[in-house]
């Protein structure tokens, strides 16, 4: 990883607003994650769009959530001590999120996250390894 810092500049893929959300997380490896995470999102878009990752612009939604301006692309990143994860489509919304987890989280914790299909999924699944054991 510290190859990779000495080897990019925050200034040299980061837009005056992604250098200042960079310079406002107070440790180094969050710092590091966020670094990471959008040099991994703008190197496979700038691959996608045919761009250096350089001139990839993002913007940034009322969720939070980046975008890329002008273009259809769909695409969410999610990261988390040490781990990443960026889905991309080029036609449905989608969204994805790691954490790290602490301790066990049951079915009702989850349930604010979870999409009802996927509730009914993990239900069916924990009434499945119920019967097995």
């Amino acid at each position: 990883m510290e190859d990779a810092l000495q080897r990019y500049n925050p200034q040299q893929l980061l837009d005056s607003a992604e250098e200042e959300r960079f310079n406002k997380y107070r440790t180094e490896g969050k710092r590091n994650e966020f670094l990471f995470g959008r040099m991994f999102m703008k190197k496979l878009l700038g691959e996608i769009l045919a761009l250096p990752a350089a001139e990839v612009s993002l913007g940034i939604n009322e969720h939070r959530r980046p975008y890329q301006p002008g273009e259809q692309l769909q695409f969410n990143l999610s990261h988390s001590i040490g781990g990443f994860a960026l889905i991309v489509s080029s036609q449905l919304p989608v969204g994805v999120d790691i954490e790290y987890r602490k301790r066990n989280i049951s079915l009702e914790d989850a349930n604010h996250v979870f999409m009802p299909a996927e509730k009914i999924s993990m239900a069916e699944k924990e009434d499945e390894a119920a019967k097995n054991e």
